[in-house]
């Protein structure tokens, strides 16, 4: 596995929460496929390596290829007010009441599929929604949302918007907006795919620094690893992470996994980081040739 930035393979990475194109800050990993011909099995390690702060619950997705959406709050279409600051994603937060951005489609396979759409800032106090679509109309609308300050769930939009009786590279339209026009300081907006998505969530719990979760799909175990003991202190929703083979995957042969981290203040710092580790069990669905 490896960041996007990094050129070689390694047996970890560090994430962040943010991926806003500096050097290493990235909220996902890249992925070598394993051998086999069938979904192969994982064990997947994350270590709260993030000195100042306690880790609460963590969110996965996998997509079956090397993109991800993400969107900065400064770079709205719609005028906001911005703020400073190098605890923020891309060193920017932004306050305002709507956002709007236009992603751009490189290719028929961008964005394709359902994802969850989580937004990073200071939105308590008003509810908040997420709407996609093209430049006159709005194909999706979620529902509202309370915000909080740190991952505001927004719900699952599925792209492209209009489903595919609209040119798959036309671009579309995202919008994230209060139900009552109230101001919030928003950071950035992270669409996490859901082709496969799990969350672990402490039960009343909380990773230490040093301390490490792990999701274990080869035995069966959810555990909290901490002082050389394997508790079972955490609830996991959504299927087990799985990795494909080489001949299961499209043309680009790359497949990631991206994460998003919340402290258990509730905060969702840009530059909280934690450290992966996957291992990958390959499988068969008949004996390979010896």
């Amino acid at each position: 596995m490896r960041t996007f930035f990094d050129e070689a393979w390694g047996d970890f990475a560090t994430i962040y929460n943010c991926d806003d194109g500096r050097p290493g800050y990235n909220n996902f990993v890249l992925v070598e496929a394993p051998v086999g011909n069938v979904p192969a099995l994982t064990r997947i390690r994350i270590s709260n390596n993030y000195a100042t702060g306690r880790l609460a619950e963590v969110r996965m997705g996998w997509y079956d290829r090397p993109i991800n959406l993400v969107l900065e709050a400064e770079n709205s279409e719609i005028g906001v007010t911005q703020q400073y600051g190098t605890q923020f994603s891309n060193t920017y937060q932004a306050e305002g009441s709507t956002f709007r951005w236009e992603v751009e489609y490189a290719s028929n396979r961008d964005f394709v599929g359902p994802f969850r759409v989580l937004a990073n800032g200071q939105l308590a106090g008003d509810r908040w929604r997420v709407a996609v679509g093209y430049e006159l109309t709005r194909m999706q609308i979620g529902r509202w949302a309370e915000g909080v300050n740190g991952w505001t769930d927004l719900g699952m939009v599925v792209l492209p918007p209009g489903g595919y009786t609209h040119p798959l590279r036309y671009p579309f339209k995202v919008w994230v907006e209060s139900e009552d026009g109230s101001n919030g300081w928003l950071d950035f907006v992270h669409f996490i795919p859901m082709e496969q998505y799990r969350r672990l969530r402490f039960q009343g719990y909380n990773a230490l620094p040093g301390t490490c979760i792990e999701d274990d799909g080869i035995r069966d175990e959810l555990v909290y690893d901490y002082d050389a003991q394997r508790l079972p202190i955490l609830d996991g929703y959504g299927g087990r992470i799985q990795l494909l083979p080489e001949e299961m995957l499209p043309s680009s042969k790359q497949q990631i996994i991206t994460f998003g981290l919340e402290s258990d203040t509730g905060v969702a710092e840009a530059e909280r980081t934690a450290q992966v580790q996957i291992l990958a069990v390959p499988r068969w669905n008949v004996l390979p040739d010896a």
